[in-house]
């Protein structure tokens, strides 16, 4: 068996309106194979924001997952299959889901809200 181990730490940037991503820090364990869950909290004011996920192979450039507007998710064609994400506005959550988790999903998963706010998550297989 393989293990996959999640790495999260939040990375908060300075905003100038009231808008925020956050991402608990925790660290998961799980065995390839199996579907994994990132989560990502948001604090904004705008009633319709612009949420996104981006994927960031080590010594990459950051890619852009998908981008989620209201219940409208735009995925790029190369995580159409294995990668999904959920906005629950009640919650102000849009958590990015993994099934089928491989090792060359180790990345950083950045969680970003327009104008502003980012998290972030290492992902190491």
């Amino acid at each position: 068996f393989r293990f996959s181990s999640l790495l999260l730490c939040c990375d908060d940037e300075p905003s100038i309106q009231p808008s925020s991503v956050d991402q608990n820090s925790s660290v998961q364990t799980d065995v390839e194979g199996r579907s994994v869950t990132i989560n990502c909290r948001y604090e904004t004011s705008d009633p319709s924001p612009y949420l996104f996920w981006y994927q960031q192979k080590m010594n990459g450039i950051p890619k852009n997952m998908m981008t989620i507007i209201a219940k409208n998710v735009q995925k790029d064609k190369e995580f159409k299959e294995r990668f999904n994400a959920n906005h629950d506005k009640s919650s102000k959550s849009v958590p990015l889901m993994i099934k089928d988790v491989r090792v060359s999903d180790s990345a950083v998963y950045y969680c970003a809200l327009r104008p502003t706010g980012e998290a972030s998550l290492e992902f190491l297989v």
